[in-house]
């Protein structure tokens, strides 16, 4: 699967600080044309750097350690809620947006669409850099104490910035999603901001892939009837995606 070897290949880097497209292709058992491909989606996601033969680690980059982690986890299925989730959009949107590993990849998606001109607010140090050249978006960076590890804002200040605010839409992600308890994440002000943007908006989208159903963390954002929509990817299983449809609307993305 494209995670597994996604995920071989960084650890490689991470070890030797080069990657032969030759040897991941016997290592892995699959095409070298397959590795190119995975070399090139790293590449487009800001992870590595292309060079001839292979690939290096993608210098001073920002995605980094656990940042890099998340994204390459699931991350087709990722992409797959991400442009879901863009299709929601319309022009002239307010939008919140939080620093989830998925909504980095709904950024990118909205990058896409210049005919969708909106109002876009994140506490993501990463959406911002990538949306500084774009045109079509108006962009607020939410201020307050950053994470490093997460590369976002948090704290009394960002909580206090969205307090006038009411978004049309806030697309938020998660560590864990159940039908007993609804969202949860690990952090307490991670779930305190989260909760902050659910207020300050009129539409909940929850972006969560199928790894993460089930899941239950001590920091609860809110129960499922507080969000409009959940999104997930094809991998959700049926039972599990019949389980959930009997509290909260649930969009199988890629099925």
């Amino acid at each position: 699967m494209q995670e597994e070897r996604i995920a071989y290949i960084l650890e490689k880097l991470d070890q030797q600080g080069k990657v032969l497209v030759s040897e991941l292709s016997r290592e892995l058992h699959v095409s070298e044309m397959t590795i190119r491909l995975d070399l090139k989606f790293l590449n487009d996601q800001g992870l590595i750097r292309r060079v001839h033969g292979g690939a290096e680690p993608a210098g001073e980059s920002l995605y980094k350690g656990d940042i890099r982690q998340n994204l390459c986890r699931n991350a087709g299925g990722k992409i797959s809620i991400a442009k879901a989730a863009c299709s929601l959009l319309k022009p002239g949107d307010t939008v919140l947006i939080d620093d989830s590993s998925t909504c980095l990849y709904l950024i990118r998606q909205i990058k896409k669409e210049v005919s969708k001109p909106i109002t876009l607010y994140t506490n993501s140090i990463l959406a911002a850099a990538e949306l500084l050249d774009v045109k079509h978006v108006r962009l607020h960076l939410i201020g307050g104490e950053i994470a490093g590890n997460l590369a976002a804002t948090s704290g009394p200040d960002a909580e206090q910035s969205l307090a006038s605010l009411k978004a049309d839409l806030c697309f938020f992600g998660t560590n864990g999603v159940s039908c007993e308890t609804g969202a949860s994440v690990i952090g307490y002000s991670q779930m305190r901001l989260k909760q902050t943007m659910l207020s300050a908006s009129r539409k909940h989208i929850l972006l969560a892939d199928s790894h993460k159903f089930g899941l239950q963390f001590l920091s609860v954002i809110c129960p499922l009837s507080e969000i409009d929509l959940i999104i997930t990817d094809s991998g959700l299983s049926a039972a599990k995606l019949e389980a959930f449809q009997k509290q909260a609307s649930v969009l199988r993305s890629g099925s």
